[in-house]
């Protein structure tokens, strides 16, 4: 693995669901919910086939594989509905999110968000927890129109940020998100989640893995720092 490029990184565009903030187990809940009030199982596969899709791209493939009388937008709404409900109570930030956060803020690091989440669902929580200002925009892929692994995410707010995507780090918890980071020209860092099981893919194919955020400071030439 590479060591970090010490201080030629300019931009981190972070990932949110499994990256900053524990809510994997919360949307496979809601997955759950979702379906059984339709009286449909959730198929064992399913976090696979949906892994990196938009929330349009998720909605359509819900409608089309469980053949749903709802159209994709109400689809949309209702998980919209159950998530900004369910998030204020159960999820978190993940360990040292808030300190990294802050010490990559001072640094000068310039920081978005590139997620395949509701954009207002993510707002909601970052600005309840007093971080959303640290970000210079928080970008989804239902704006670009794909999602991950597909570059289309990054690269726009490569041109937002005003850099150079080989300025730019990655920070996904998914290979979908490190394949569409390597597409677009950018390093990629790999984040531990606890619901995500493949480690050994995520090691092989970043340019970095790492169990703890507490690890990514030193790994951009940000210093050594201590939780």
């Amino acid at each position: 693995m590479n060591n970090g490029n010490k201080r030629t990184f300019k931009g981190i565009i972070f990932d949110f669901d499994g990256t900053l903030v524990d809510s994997m187990p919360l949307w496979q809940e809601i997955d759950r919910i979702f379906l059984a009030e339709r009286g449909i199982d959730v198929p064992q596969e399913l976090g696979t086939m949906i892994a990196g899709f938009s929330f349009t791209e998720t909605a359509r493939y819900f409608k089309k594989t469980f053949a749903l009388k709802e159209s994709v937008e109400d689809i949309k709404a209702q998980w919209k509905t159950m998530s900004q409900s369910l998030y204020p109570l159960h999820v978190k930030l993940k360990p040292g999110c808030r300190e990294v956060l802050e010490v990559l803020r001072r640094t000068g690091f310039t920081m978005a968000i590139g997620s395949s989440n509701n954009k207002d669902v993510i707002e909601e929580l970052l600005e309840r927890e007093g971080l959303l200002s640290h970000f210079l925009s928080v970008k989804t892929s239902c704006d670009v129109g794909r999602g991950k692994p597909y570059p289309d995410l990054f690269l726009s707010l490569s041109r937002e940020m005003q850099l150079d995507p080989g300025e730019i780090c990655i920070v996904d918890d998914i290979i979908e998100g490190i394949r569409a980071g390597k597409r677009a020209g950018m390093k990629t860092v790999a984040v531990y989640d606890a619901g995500y099981g493949k480690r050994k893919l995520l090691e092989k194919e970043a340019d970095r893995y790492i169990i703890s955020l507490y690890e990514l400071p030193p790994w951009l030439g940000a210093g050594p720092f201590t939780p």
